[in-house]
């Protein structure tokens, strides 16, 4: 089963796709997106440790996948 990319947890439902701005994209779940977004510009810091955690823009995902 996949994890949280912020907390570890096991994603057992929903998930979102967030943004480290190093090249890297993880999955997160739905409490750790809430911090996500809350943190805005200046990115999460997840409780594990590891990169600060951004919300990736809509704009950016329609570009990656144009049929989303």
């Amino acid at each position: 089963m996949d994890k949280c990319f912020a907390c570890g947890r096991t994603l057992k439902g929903r998930r979102f796709l967030i943004d480290t701005r190093d090249s890297q994209t993880a999955f997160v779940g739905p409490d750790c997106f809430g911090h996500v977004q809350a943190a805005g510009n200046e990115g999460y810091k997840p409780p594990l440790g590891g990169p600060r955690l951004y919300e990736i823009s809509r704009q950016l995902l329609e570009s990656a996948w144009p049929d989303c």
